[in-house]
């Protein structure tokens, strides 16, 4: 925190925004508080306090999200039913709500640094640096699928980077007639192609799917 805070304000992060993202964290987090208890055949939230308190901080109204979470809504022969979901459901609903309002915020801040790093439009074509921070592998003793797609995109993100960088600078030594047999790399393809390989054979995605 003490490293953190002060890099948003360094890039221009104004105290608003700040105060929005610790909100906005903050009710992502409460989010896994949120419990529920089956009343007769209805799910229902079982800590009112917390759930509430979700609701506020990530600006969500309390009914409406209440009944999102509790329910299924279905459309049978042009009328909308509603039937109460198990408390197992009602927690995944939860939990799937957290990460689609980390993912939005995720978004929303690489997009505001973007629009606040970014060069004036009198200064477009002027010279810059610009440095590619990839995603850290992690490998734990389980693994999620989210951090096997985070692994995934690494792969891709190095496997451009070393297409544009290597395969482009000894495709131009090559034409030049500069020797390039000094140049070596690791290629991650056949990681890649384990991955998404389609067919013949099918990779892991493909077998999921």
């Amino acid at each position: 925190q003490q490293e953190t805070l002060p890099a948003f304000d360094a890039v221009g992060v104004s105290a608003e925004d700040l105060q929005g993202i610790k909100m906005a964290l903050s009710g992502i987090l409460l989010c896994g508080e949120v419990k529920f208890a089956l009343s007769g055949e209805e799910t229902q939230v079982a800590n009112k306090d917390e759930f509430h308190a979700t609701c506020s901080l990530l600006g969500l109204p309390e009914t409406e999200l209440t009944v999102a979470v509790t329910t299924n809504t279905r459309k049978v022969g042009g009328e909308m039913i509603q039937s109460p979901v198990t408390v197992e459901e009602a927690v995944i609903y939860m939990k799937s709500i957290a990460r689609s309002c980390y993912g939005e915020m995720f978004a929303w801040l690489i997009k505001r640094a973007n629009e606040i790093t970014a060069l004036p439009p009198d200064r477009a074509n002027s010279k810059w640096i610009a440095v590619l921070d990839i995603f850290g592998f992690e490998a734990f003793e389980q693994n999620s699928i989210e951090q096997f797609f985070i692994n995934y995109t690494n792969e891709r993100l190095q496997r451009f980077f070393t297409r544009v960088w290597f395969d482009g600078e000894i495709a131009t030594y090559s034409r030049e007639g500069i020797d390039s047999s000094h140049i070596e790399f690791d290629s991650n393809v056949s990681i890649i192609t384990l991955i998404d390989s389609p067919k013949n054979p099918p990779g892991i995605l493909a077998k999921l799917n």
